[in-house]
């Protein structure tokens, strides 16, 4: 049985596969979505963000319209090594008030059970 050979992804690659997903996670979009609105197949989205597929020009361009970012943020190295942590704790804050306003009771009593989850965890990481 052949084996598959995964061909060594240059630096650049390495550098944009993080991009779509830390775009796609701080806009609270799932792959389906992100894939629906650049018009791809979720199976090369993934591919992408894992690191194992080049794309090229036309549908970086495509994933950056989607994502609402200018194109030249999407093969960025320096925006690639920023921290998401950030953007994604304000991504969190955002959708947990909005869970807070349409939640009812038992949305609002699982958020207050995570929540103490959290803060347990937390505490033993410091």
């Amino acid at each position: 049985m052949a084996r598959r050979i995964r061909k060594q992804q240059g630096a650049i690659v390495r550098a944009f596969a993080g991009r779509p997903r830390e775009l796609r996670v701080g806009r609270g979009l799932s792959q389906a979505r992100l894939a629906r609105k650049a018009g791809v197949n979720l199976s090369y989205l993934n591919k992408l963000e894992r690191g194992e597929a080049e794309p090229g020009l036309e549908l970086i361009a495509k994933l950056a319209d989607a994502l609402g970012v200018p194109l030249g943020e999407m093969v960025s190295v320096e925006a690639a090594r920023r921290d998401p942590i950030p953007a994604l704790r304000a991504q969190a804050l955002e959708n947990f008030g909005r869970a807070v306003q349409k939640g009812g009771s038992q949305e609002l009593a699982m958020m207050a059970m995570l929540g103490s989850l959290l803060d347990s965890a937390l505490s033993r990481n410091r």
